[in-house]
């Protein structure tokens, strides 16, 4: 994992058991990674406790652990504000290709 001030990026290695009789990882999964990712920045930017206001998801397409055995993880701050903050963040495949963006919007609690 490597934090800085403003984003952070994961390698993520999920087990060949999180996916459905087709090969494809379950898209809760993908909802958990993206909360991770984006709880990992607040807490590595930020002192204050952040409380999720709304995740919003967009699936691009499917993540197949059995042709791309790792996942990257993204989030950036997307604006921070007094009270509220976004988040933006993304799964790529090995190869690169976006498999679900998100963003979150956050407040301080």
């Amino acid at each position: 994992m490597k934090v800085d001030s403003e984003r952070v990026d994961i390698l993520a290695r999920p087990p060949i058991s999180v996916c459905n009789h087709f090969g494809i990882v379950h898209g809760g999964l993908h909802a958990g990674f993206m909360d991770f990712a984006m709880s990992e920045l607040l807490t590595a930017t930020s002192p204050s406790r952040h409380l999720m206001l709304d995740l919003s998801l967009v699936y691009h397409r499917p993540a197949t652990l059995e042709r791309d055995r790792d996942l990257h993880l993204t989030a950036s701050i997307g604006r921070r504000g007094r009270r509220i903050t976004t988040v933006d963040a993304s799964i790529l495949s090995s190869t690169g290709r976006v498999l679900t963006i998100a963003r979150g919007t956050f407040t301080t609690g």
